[in-house]
């Protein structure tokens, strides 16, 4: 019961940080449109029940989060100059 509510929670975080980025519309630099979409569909593959789904959710939502982190690099600048 504990592993399955942790792993919920895991799933929750994942989903509402695609989802957030994606409504935002930044990471760590600009998002395009079609990374926006994709986000989105993700977030919800993420918490659906069926277990291939899921899975396959979660490895492109961690995917996705990866890419942009390479693709950006480090052009992400601070808040405060």
């Amino acid at each position: 019961m504990g592993l399955a509510l942790g792993l919920l929670g895991l799933r929750i975080l994942l989903a509402l940080y695609l989802l957030a980025s994606a409504l935002a519309r930044y990471d760590r630099g600009p998002i395009p449109i079609w990374e926006i979409v994709l986000r989105l569909v993700v977030a919800v593959l993420v918490l659906w029940k069926a277990p291939l789904l899921m899975w396959a959710g979660i490895v492109l939502g961690l995917l996705l989060i990866v890419l942009h982190a390479v693709l950006t690099g480090n052009r992400s600048q601070p808040a405060i100059s």
